[in-house]
């Protein structure tokens, strides 16, 4: 308020030296303003040039992994840098973008040679260089490679046997997308190791492979159970008709006790398997949520009086099957530890041994970074059985 008080004063005043003051202190004066609206718009272009360079280093940070060259890095940073500047030419033109890649850190550099609006009022005073004003910017992208885990939870159930409108099924289908999948992560990865996938194949079950048949979080209980209320009458032995129907017992009988697909009317009478009653696949309708599950073992039959010819009546013990013929797949472990990343610890907390027709053939793979291999499990894959996503999340 004072200087505008005085600068009024100054033009009012009639004094003959006045004037001449007045119109000598208008150069510096204008040359103040003129500073002062010239910042304003080097500091609007200053943010501007610092964003576009920023943008363009992130591009080539993230492009850094792709194996991509320098020149390719830089025609990168310039397009992104391009599409990013947005300023009025009145402002001036920026210079092409420089850069420099030491130790996965990218510097990157541009300037403008903004023309002055009021400043350039200064060559009246003999200032060279008062027509433009130079606003160098620069900055830096450091990147470094994170380590990636990733689980890759396939569906292998039989509905991916569905085949699209062209004939391709649904399991083709996961093979070709995971495929594409490994050879992007592969790509990714700068150093062995770096990037590391897991291959989880599941329908009902998982199969966790027959190596982990000794693990102390497996457990053998229901492995190793006959099916309930199935112990045959005293009546039942050697030549006698199966006890079993599918009908109402959910499973009939079969030849031996190796899972096989041989079923029988008769208990056999003869060979090996003398006696032995042998409970085939349960199919479900029985036992809820049994469909698929083979019984692993067979009652025996011993004659309660040595030496009996006729009428003769029997004695039944379960004989359990050997745990080297488990096909290494296990069920969801007992509600809630099914849905729980709880580590296994014992009974109620172990995962359930099975063989079942729902047992995918494709083991389990733990993290790797042996692409050969996670490309040969993936091929390895096949559809069958019924669907528990539960127990393929909780693995991967």
């Amino acid at each position: 308020m004072w200087m505008l008080d005085r600068f009024i004063g100054f033009w009012r005043s009639k004094r003959a030296n006045v004037a001449i003051i007045f119109g000598l202190s208008l150069v510096p004066i204008s040359i103040a303003a003129g500073c002062g609206l010239d910042m304003a718009r080097a500091m609007i272009v200053r943010a501007r040039l610092t964003q576009a360079l920023d943008a363009a280093g992130l591009a080539v940070g993230g492009a850094s992994s792709a194996g991509y060259s320098q020149s390719q890095l830089q025609t990168l940073a310039q397009q992104y840098f391009n599409a990013n500047y947005v300023m009025d030419r009145s402002y001036g033109m920026p210079a092409s973008v420089t850069m420099t890649i030491v130790n996965k850190t990218a510097t990157l550099s541009s300037s403008v040679a903004m023309p002055t609006v009021l400043v350039r009022l200064a060559d009246i005073i003999g200032c060279a260089h008062c027509d433009t004003m130079n606003i160098p910017v620069s900055t830096q992208i450091v990147w470094g490679q994170t380590k990636l885990w990733v689980s890759l939870v396939l569906d292998n159930t039989g509905s991916m046997t569905q085949t699209d409108n062209t004939g391709v099924s649904k399991i083709s289908a996961l093979k070709t997308g995971t495929h594409q999948l490994l050879d992007i992560l592969q790509a990714a990865a700068q150093n062995p190791g770096d990037v590391q996938v897991a291959i989880l194949p599941f329908s009902k079950d998982v199969n966790v492979g027959t190596s982990n048949g000794s693990a102390s979080w497996v457990d053998w209980t229901d492995w190793e159970a006959p099916p309930p209320n199935s112990l045959p009458a005293s009546t039942v032995g050697p030549g006698s008709a199966c006890p079993y129907s599918t009908n109402s017992n959910g499973y009939g009988c079969q030849v031996n006790p190796t899972n096989g697909s041989i079923t029988t009317a008769t208990i056999p009478s003869s060979g090996t398997y003398s006696g032995y009653i042998c409970p085939t696949v349960d199919n479900g309708t029985s036992n809820t949520g049994r469909g698929g599950h083979y019984y692993n073992g067979c009652y025996n039959s011993t004659k309660q009086i040595s030496g009996c010819t006729s009428s003769c009546r029997y004695n039944h013990s379960w004989i359990i099957n050997a745990h080297s013929t488990w096909g290494g797949c296990i069920e969801d472990r007992p509600q809630d530890y099914d849905v729980q990343n709880t580590s296994p610890s014992g009974t109620g907390t172990n995962f359930p041994a099975e063989n079942a027709q729902s047992c995918p053939p494709a083991t389990v793979m733990s993290l790797s970074y042996d692409w050969n291999a996670l490309s040969s499990k993936v091929d390895s894959m096949q559809a069958q059985g019924s669907t528990n996503q539960t127990i393929g999340l909780d693995w991967g």
